[in-house]
C-alpha cells in the first residue's frame, strides 16, 4: 500500500467528511487487512508444517484469550442477536504450556466461524472440561484439557466433515452459499497450530441447519524439547 493511501486509511474520518468516500476507504482498509491476515495464515501454516520451534511456549490460561475475543465480536454478536456463554470460572481456565498469541489466533478463527454461520437469534456455548490422567505413570503428562465451541448455525455435511480442516481452501457447500467471500485457510490452521501443540482437534455435526462443535483438547503440560 501506497504511504498516502496507507495515512488515508488509518483515519478515513480526518480524510473527507463525505459518507460515501468514508465508506469506500474502511471497505478499502478492511479488505487490505483481509489480505494481509490471509497472508499471515499461509506463513503461518508453512512454518508450522516444517517446524514446532516456531512456538513461543508460555504457562498461560486461555480465558483472558476468550474475554478478549468476545469484546473484539461484540458488535457482530450484537447484530446476529446471539446468546453467547462460557465459564467465567478461573477454574474452568486452568494454565497449560502454550504459544498464547497464535491459541488466540486460532480461537478467534473458530468462534468468528461461529458467529459468522450462525443463525439470527441462534446460540454459542462454549465448554470446559479437564481430563485427569488415569495411569499410574504420568510423566511429563498431567491430563488433557478440552475446549468445546458449539453453535446454532447452518451445519456440515456427513461428507464434507472430513474434508474440512484437511485441505487448506476447501470450504463446505453450506459455508460457501452462506459467506462467498471466505477462502477456507482457517481451519487448516487451527488444525496446524493444534498439531503443533501436541493436541487434537475435530469438527462435529449432524448435518445442514444442525449446527457444528469444533472440540480442541491439549495437553495441560508437555515437554516442547523438539
Amino acid at each position: 500500500i501506497s504511504y498516502g493511501l496507507e495515512s488515508m486509511l488509518k483515519s478515513p474520518d480526518e480524510t473527507d467528511s463525505n459518507s460515501g468516500t468514508r465508506t469506500t476507504l474502511l471497505d478499502m482498509r478492511s479488505s487490505a487487512e483481509r489480505l494481509t491476515r490471509l497472508v499471515d495464515d499461509f506463513m503461518s501454516i508453512t512454518t508450522i508444517k516444517t517446524s514446532r520451534s516456531i512456538l513461543n511456549i508460555r504457562s498461560s490460561s486461555l480465558k483472558p484469550a476468550i474475554e478478549d475475543i468476545m469484546e473484539e465480536l461484540h458488535a457482530d454478536i450484537s447484530k446476529m442477536r446471539l446468546d453467547v456463554s462460557y465459564p467465567h470460572s478461573d477454574a474452568d481456565w486452568p494454565p497449560m504450556s502454550i504459544d498464547f498469541a497464535k491459541m488466540r489466533e486460532i480461537l478467534l478463527i473458530v468462534i468468528e466461524n461461529a458467529v459468522r454461520y450462525n443463525r439470527e437469534g441462534g446460540s454459542i456455548s462454549i465448554s470446559t472440561y479437564v481430563k485427569a490422567n488415569k495411569g499410574g505413570h504420568t510423566g511429563d503428562q498431567k491430563g488433557a484439557f478440552e475446549l468445546a465451541i458449539e453453535n446454532t448455525g447452518i451445519g456440515i455435511s456427513p461428507e464434507e466433515r472430513e474434508k474440512i480442516g484437511s485441505a487448506l481452501f476447501y470450504r463446505g457447500q453450506y459455508a460457501r452459499k452462506a459467506y462467498p467471500k471466505g477462502m477456507g485457510v482457517g481451519l487448516s490452521l487451527v488444525k496446524n497450530i493444534v498439531a503443533a501443540h501436541h493436541g487434537s482437534f475435530a469438527i462435529e455435526s449432524e448435518g445442514k441447519d444442525m449446527g457444528a462443535r469444533v472440540v480442541i483438547t491439549l495437553p495441560l503440560r508437555q515437554a516442547f524439547g523438539e
